[in-house]
């Protein structure tokens, strides 16, 4: 390998380090973002194979590891046997013959340097320099039933770069190997042997009417292998041949020899940086495609729908409040009316203010006169009136309305794709915050009384012609008692000095003028500053709809805002780090050339498992 094309790799393997190290924190952190469990685990399995395929790049790019995978009694150890000429792994016909992994690897490699599953193998080192840069593994069968066998497996076919997938006349469509092939195909480098050939030459399939070789190369294309590199051999012969040194034995014709060279030369270096850099640059493809899956649209659209029906939402949970309050005010509709019925009477003065000060107190005797409320009192008055209003809600009624609201949104926001469990702890860091955000008897309390002082300020300070129309009947009260008044003493004086004095009709009919002005400007009151409460409810209702929703929607909204900066934070991560992950593939697909291209399965075509 040139130093430029392995720097360039070592660039990129940096490169890959650093992006996927972003995706395991981001993974070990509290994420915002739904990712289903499957996504999870299938991320951090690709993670795991890439960061395998990473270390072994690092620690000798020119060394391949070649597997034997195949079921048992096809013949994986006889074929090491035939190609170390020499008896290394076991082999006869006690099954499962193969009770541990040999290791076949020239004598020069330093096996330390290895993956940990391939350090503990049973070693055979050897001297021939045509293998100094492949390493021969045979491994237990994986149909057996010995499970520790199956573990060990597990541990060395992710570490593998290259496998030689080995079947027999009777045994190429086992249903457990071929399960291990469809599932590292995308990853993993194969080259194909059917071996015992000389059985196969015995006739074609009674069902499929195919040889086995036609049979094989068929269902590989049907995994996506279009031009399979596949060896028909016979290592029995091979073994006897080359490790018995029965060199009289007449051979039956088959693909040994092109085995031998291909593992010696046509594995080149090339081929061997090629395998090892499609291998990864095909787990990249699946990381991407993972993250591609997990990256969240732009989620302001998704932050302002949502937030519009969360106002809907919210509309009509304050209705709910807004009627509870309501009915709680209705036990004070006494004290209410008597306040708002002093608003429509400020500024009025004289006579009629007097006799008004006078009836107020009169009305409201319990036992004792009632001292009108003045100065301070007059601030504190409606504070005092609504919360007795709140003190007679049941606390049980609040907690239930509020939960149920809380769980209305929280629904809601489920339904659209958010994650309750971060909404529900963003919430609940919010209540912590800021405690009395939340609809309590002292929230409550305090936007009834907001209410309250608006709809007083309204009822006595009123705009456009209604304003002039109360100016001028406060003017009218105030001296229309007195000019009647007035007038009666002009009248009573004219008698006196014209010795004309009045007799009793005249008085009471004078004091009758007086009381009918005071009962008539009494009317007129009634009429222009009404102080029955069923006239004032249903305003204070519709302001305390706006109050309570003024009062909550930005709590609310500021929740989906803190979760948007999240989910975008995520986002931008995400993207950048799929940027760099597909940079890096790209790079890898431009440099690795075709050489290995035969050894994979084509990305376009779905794996499918054959019957057996």
């Amino acid at each position: 390998m040139s130093s430029a094309t392995e720097q360039g790799l070592i660039h990129r393997v940096q490169a890959i380090r650093l992006a996927t190290d972003e995706l395991r924190k981001w993974m070990q952190s509290t994420s915002v973002l739904g990712v289903s469990d499957a996504d999870r685990d299938e991320l951090a399995a690709s993670l795991q194979e890439i960061e395998i395929n990473l270390d072994k790049l690092e620690a000798d790019p020119s060394v391949l590891t070649v597997v034997f995978l195949g079921g048992t009694g096809v013949g994986k150890s006889t074929l090491l046997n035939a190609l170390a000429a020499a008896r290394i792994a076991s082999s006869g016909v006690r099954r499962p013959t193969t009770q541990f992994s040999t290791m076949y690897h020239h004598a020069d490699v330093d096996i330390t340097a290895l993956p940990e599953p391939f350090r503990v193998c049973h070693a055979a080192p050897h001297e021939h320099p045509e293998l100094r840069q492949k390493i021969l593994i045979d491994t237990p069968d994986v149909d057996g039933s010995i499970p520790e066998h199956h573990e060990r497996l597990k541990e060395i076919l992710p570490v593998a770069d290259a496998i030689l997938y080995i079947g027999s006349a009777e045994k190429y469509h086992d249903r457990a190997v071929w399960q291990l092939l469809l599932e590292h195909a995308p990853t993993r480098g194969f080259a194909f042997v059917l071996n015992k050939w000389d059985r196969c030459l015995a006739g074609r399939d009674e069902k499929t009417g195919r040889a086995p070789d036609e049979d094989l190369r068929r269902s590989l294309h049907e995994a996506g292998f279009h031009s399979p590199i596949l060896f028909r051999i016979c290592g029995k012969q091979w073994e006897i041949k080359r490790v018995d040194g029965v060199s009289e034995l007449e051979l039956i014709p088959d693909d040994f020899l092109q085995l031998v060279r291909w593992l010696e030369s046509g594995l080149d270096e090339r081929t061997i940086r090629d395998i090892k850099a499609r291998g990864i640059a095909n787990e990249l493809e699946k990381i991407i495609s993972i993250v591609s899956r997990i990256i969240p649209p732009e989620w302001e659209s998704k932050k302002e729908h949502l937030g519009a029906t969360w106002r809907e939402a919210l509309r009509a949970g304050v209705t709910d409040q807004a009627t509870l309050l309501i009915d709680s005010t209705d036990r004070q509709s006494n004290d209410l009316e008597r306040h708002f019925g002093r608003l429509g009477r400020e500024g009025i003065g004289g006579l009629f203010g007097i006799y008004l000060h006078l009836v107020d107190r009169l009305k409201h005797l319990r036992g004792a006169l009632i001292p009108m409320p003045t100065g301070e009192k007059k601030k504190t008055e409606m504070q005092r009136i609504a919360a007795k209003c709140v003190d007679g809600i049941p606390d049980a009624v609040q907690n239930i309305q509020r939960e149920a609201m809380r769980d209305r949104l929280l629904s809601l926001a489920d339904r659209e794709g958010w994650s309750i469990d971060v909404l529900s702890k963003i919430l609940a860091e919010d209540s912590r915050e800021r405690p009395i955000a939340e609809w309590n008897e002292a929230s409550l309390a305090r936007i009834l009384t907001t209410e309250l002082r608006t709809l007083e300020k309204d009822y006595a300070d009123p705009r456009g012609s209604k304003r002039a129309i109360h100016a001028l009947v406060r003017l009218l009260c105030t001296w229309a008692p007195l000019g009647v008044l007035a007038a009666i003493g002009v009248s009573l004086l004219y008698s006196l000095f014209s010795f004309q004095f009045w007799g009793v009709g005249e008085f009471f009919s004078a004091m009758l003028l007086f009381g009918i002005t005071i009962a008539a400007l009494h009317l007129l009151l009634v009429w222009v500053f009404p102080v029955k409460w069923e006239s004032l409810r249903e305003k204070l209702r519709s302001r305390l709809e706006f109050g309570l929703l003024d009062q909550v929607m930005p709590r609310y909204w500021e929740a989906l805002e803190r979760y948007t900066s999240h989910v975008m934070s995520e986002r931008k991560l995400l993207v950048n780090v799929q940027s760099v992950l597909k940079t890096a593939h790209d790079q890898l697909e431009r440099t690795t050339g075709n050489s290995a291209s035969n050894l994979f399965a084509e990305k376009s075509h779905q794996a499918d498992q054959p019957s057996s």
